[in-house]
């Protein structure tokens, strides 16, 4: 049977939904979801600088936020290219809070031009407000793209990675602001840069020096930041560190001067009490007054409400639209509604890379890895250098047995994320590697506890010791009832000879993942070895019409064809699995075999010699191949059972050949 793989990946980032990556990641953010409450009674308490004023002052100040939005407004429907209308609309609501409207403005306006660095710079605020702390890694690392001078791009993504328990990225990322705010003479940013450096450097130290190790501090880390031995030497909970690290840095510098020069002067004209009344008579819905207003957040939300109706009416729908509708969608977790709203955003912009990868991922939520690759094809077509979608479409082929694809799109992944600087990508990519190859993964001080049991699991099976990799995997499956999981438990359970358990868990993966291909072909070595050949043939020819082009269905439908004894059509489907992975040295060993045992050596004589004597030098050619490959990969085992195979083969050759030459070779 052949070596068997880890699906592991796609299982880590839905853990990471579930459980905070770290303890530090876990603090900052309690921090920052407290000021998001904003107008709520804990915000009130824990952070008086965000109680809402109630002052006449305040009062105005919000009246002229909403007058100026509408002029913005008017800029934009008059000149609905202006890029920085949509980018000045957007600061002002996210200083009146507002951080997912401004964010739809900030998308509409990097549509408009995606060459702006500081777009992408404000654009990732705003979603590091709402918690989309990866969202905001993105953006950050584009606006770097642009322009790898931009101090505070790194600075922020520094910020952003501490939020999602990227340490030594975080660290890196800090390390370069420092350097660049001190290049420019920017002292206090400087500072805070090196401030926040040496905090995270401390903390990375002192976890390394003090690792939790029992499996109730492991489980600590996602839950409670005041337990484990490693938090309780963490710098981060001493309320000492001297910098707000969910406060972001500001840039401001987004426009061209002399149009930030006109737009503001508009914004600031003399006529704003004119305006304002205008504002009240048409803007404002029926039945709400602009003089009598006893709520005005209330009516504020009225008015906004009108408004959102009325654009709906003037304005059709852009792909930006769309795929905010998505994003919403998936975290809700209505994936269907999600693939429905990235069509429609595609279709509008068939020529974004980004579109099509958010599109895999909502077809990879729903298990049909089919399209989700399809759709990684597509977004690598337009953007070949995509880390992302080369990782992500490694673990769909895994999914579809396709190992050897998976494999090459893991290296390429990992060179990616290497050129890239992404450190954190090119150790996933590696030990997605390690996995598929049934490989020793790497640990990190980050992982959750559930990561590390199934690393602690994976290393498990590949060191050979299924018992501890059982435990691991059953650990898991209590509070995580994953496909991928269940499959992990069947091929430790078969290694262990429990045939009956692994064909069980085979069953539950393929339920709840009617599209892993691996889980029919384990399943189907199972039923082949209980003589269910026609069992076994059902999940093949699944397998199949899951993947054509993948070797494994070949090779069980070749294994069930000799227990059957059907030799030559074993042969047929054996040659099928070679033409499509000629790497793998599993068939060559298995077509040998199986050219040693098609003729009854009783029935060698005079007149058939000839064939007995092709036969079984075809059966060490293949062996030889097998040996080959399989020293190349470091497949010990299969070195060994070849080893063991090649003399009594070579001894039956050369007494074959002596009969021939004998008989006088037929």
């Amino acid at each position: 049977m052949k070596k068997q793989i880890f699906l592991s990946d796609m299982f880590f980032k839905i853990i990471l939904t579930l459980a905070v990556a770290s303890v530090v990641g876990y603090f900052l953010y309690e921090r920052l979801s407290v000021e998001q409450k904003g107008n709520t009674a804990a915000a009130t308490a824990a952070n008086a600088d965000w109680q809402p004023q109630t002052t006449e002052s305040n009062f105005k100040q919000q009246k002229q936020q909403q007058e100026a939005l509408k002029n913005l407004d008017k800029a934009i429907k008059t000149s609905p290219q202006n890029s920085f209308a949509y980018l000045e609309k957007a600061a002002l609501l996210m200083q009146a809070g507002k951080h997912k409207e401004a964010l739809e403005n900030y998308n509409k306006a990097i549509s408009l031009d995606a060459n702006n660095a500081g777009a992408y710079v404000n654009r990732a605020k705003a979603s590091f407000m709402l918690g989309d702390f990866s969202g905001a890694d993105k953006d950050l690392t584009r606006a770097i793209a642009l322009n790898p001078q931009l101090a505070e791009a790194y600075y922020n993504r520094g910020v952003a990675n501490l939020n999602m328990s990227k340490m030594q990225n975080a660290a890196s990322d800090f390390a370069r602001a420092q350097n660049l705010f001190a290049r420019s003479k920017d002292k206090k940013n400087a500072d805070d840069a090196a401030k926040a450096f040496r905090t995270v450097d401390d903390y990375i130290k002192s976890s390394k020096a003090a690792p939790a190790t029992s499996q109730e501090q492991r489980q600590s880390l996602g839950k409670d930041p005041k337990k484990g031995a490693t938090v309780k030497e963490s710098p981060f909970l001493k309320g000492d560190t001297g910098t707000k690290y969910d406060t972001l840095k500001k840039q401001d510098d987004i426009f061209p001067s002399e149009q930030k020069s006109a737009l503001l002067s508009e914004l600031s004209s003399d006529n704003l009490k004119k305006r304002l009344e205008e504002f009240k008579a048409n803007a404002y819905p029926k039945g709400v007054s602009g003089e009598a207003m006893p709520d005005f957040a209330s009516s504020a939300a009225k008015i906004a409400q009108a408004v959102k109706e009325k654009q709906k009416q003037i304005l059709p729908k852009t792909s930006i639209d769309y795929r905010v509708d998505a994003q919403d969608n998936m975290k809700k977790g209505d994936y269907k509604a999600a693939i429905e709203s990235l069509d429609k955003a595609i279709a509008l912009n068939p020529e974004n890379a980004d579109l099509y990868e958010e599109r895999a991922r909502a077809n990879a939520a729903t298990s049909n890895p089919q399209a989700a690759i399809a759709d990684y094809t597509k977004a690598l077509n337009i953007n070949p250098k995509s880390g992302s979608a080369l990782y992500n479409r490694a673990e769909q082929l895994s999914i579809m047995g396709d190992t050897k694809g998976a494999l090459q799109d893991a290296a390429s992944a990992t060179q990616q994320f290497q050129a890239d600087g992404n450190k954190q990508g090119e150790l996933q990519a590696e030990n997605l590697s390690n996995t598929l190859q049934g490989k020793l993964v790497k640990k990190e001080v980050t992982d959750t506890a559930a990561e590390l049991l199934l690393k602690e699991g994976a290393n498990a099976f590949a060191s050979g010791d299924y018992n501890t990799a059982k435990e691991k995997f059953d650990a898991l499956l209590k509070d995580y009832p994953r496909p991928e999981l269940f499959y992990n438990r069947a091929i430790t359970n078969a290694a262990l000879g429990n045939t009956d358990a692994a064909l069980k868990d085979y069953n539950a993966a393929i339920n709840g993942n009617p599209n892993m291909v691996d889980a029919y072909i384990g399943a189907a070595g199972i039923l082949t070895d209980q003589d269910k050949t026609e069992d076994a043939r059902a999940n093949l020819e699944k397998a199949l019409n899951l993947s054509p082009d993948t070797p494994g269905p070949y090779k069980g439908l070749a294994a069930a064809d000799i227990k059957d004894g059907n030799y030559e059509n074993a042969l047929k489907n054996i040659d099928k699995a070679i033409a499509l992975d000629q790497q793998d040295p599993a068939p060559f060993f298995q077509r040998g075999m199986l050219y040693a045992q098609k003729e009854d050596l009783n029935k060698a004589n005079s007149e058939n010699i000839s064939t007995y004597v092709d036969n079984y030098e075809n059966a060490l050619q293949d062996l030889t191949k097998s040996k080959q490959l399989a020293q190349i990969q470091g497949n010990i085992k299969l070195l060994n059972e070849i080893t063991e195979m090649e003399k009594p083969l070579g001894d039956i050759l050369k007494s074959l050949k002596d009969f021939k030459k004998q008989v006088g070779g037929q």
